[in-house]
């Protein structure tokens, strides 16, 4: 186990994180940074000893939009991940630009409740249930899966 140090910023947020590999020598130091936007607060890149590391971009409604790690994907294109969302702000997909992985679809009910995940051919249905009195479940109507669903009655 090495030594830790955090500092904060003048917000409460970590903007480094010192470790030492020889803390009584005061050697091996390795510094990781995070970068926030001046008047929103959304964190914008962390860097590693190295100065690699991710950067993050986000919607105007502050949802994350894409994280570009700094892993390429051909040449020097590195590999990003893309959120989009819909209207009400809900997850609609996450994508990348590898090629390689799948990408996720999400829908959602009229009350904003995920309904179904879809990776490429697959589609996992999301159960729904029906409170009876004294918030006790019901109902629930899951899909056929090949492992069984665990149900048990509880407060929801």
């Amino acid at each position: 186990m090495y030594p830790v140090e955090y500092a904060y910023d003048t917000q409460g947020r970590v903007k480094t994180m010192t470790t030492w590999q020889g803390f009584a020598a005061s050697t091996g130091a390795a510094v990781t940074t995070w970068s926030y936007h001046t008047n929103r607060g959304w964190l914008l890149s962390k860097r590693y000893n190295d100065s690699k590391g991710p950067d993050y971009t986000y919607t105007a409604g502050g949802r994350l939009q894409s994280r570009q790690w700094w892993r390429t994907v051909s040449g020097s294109t590195r590999l990003t991940t893309t959120n989009t969302y819909n209207t009400a702000g809900d997850l609609l997909t996450v994508s990348y630009n590898d090629g390689v992985t799948l990408s996720q679809t999400n829908t959602f009910d009229r009350r904003g409740r995920i309904r179904s995940t879809s990776r490429s051919d697959v589609t996992t249905r999301q159960p729904s249930c029906r409170a009876a009195a004294f918030g006790i479940l019901d109902f629930m109507d899951a899909p056929k899966l090949p492992y069984p669903l665990p149900v048990r009655q509880a407060p929801i």
